[in-house]
Order: C-alpha cells, then sequence, then structure tokens
C-alpha cells in the first residue's frame, strides 16, 4: 500500500531507504520511501503488510499520526 505524507524533511530523505512506520509512539511495520518531491514535501511511502493493516485498523481513527523513524545504531 502506498500513502504520501508531507513533512519538510523531503529534501533530506532518499528512494529507496527503509524505515519503522509508526502510528502514534507504536512500530506498526516497515515502509520504504518510493517518491520525493521536494516542493511540495511530499514522501511517497509503501507500507509493508503490517503496517498497512494497522493503517486502515486505525482509518476511521480522527487524529491519527503517523510517522517514519530509523534505528541509527
Amino acid at each position: 500500500m502506498k500513502i504520501t505524507m508531507h513533512n519538510p524533511v523531503a529534501p533530506f530523505v532518499a528512494i529507496g531507504q527503509k524505515f519503522d512506520f509508526k502510528i502514534g509512539h507504536e512500530v506498526a511495520g516497515k515502509c520504504e520511501i518510493v517518491s520525493v518531491d521536494t516542493k511540495t514535501n511530499a514522501i511517497g511511502i509503501e507500507l509493508d503488510r503490517a503496517a498497512a493493516h494497522a493503517f486502515h485498523a486505525t482509518s476511521d481513527c480522527h487524529g491519527r499520526i503517523c510517522s517514519v523513524s530509523v534505528d541509527c545504531k
């Protein structure tokens, strides 16, 4: 499943990067950056099955906060 997030960090991410996908504070699955538009700060993200399932499960929740994060070890 592909979603688009608008975020000012768009100029600093690259296509192909893989991240944890979070809903609130919980890691819901993994995602991969598939497109970046630095003019509109749009980031196209492909969700894995677990992340897509969690995203659909919370689709009626107003104020849903989604984010991507990477563990920099």
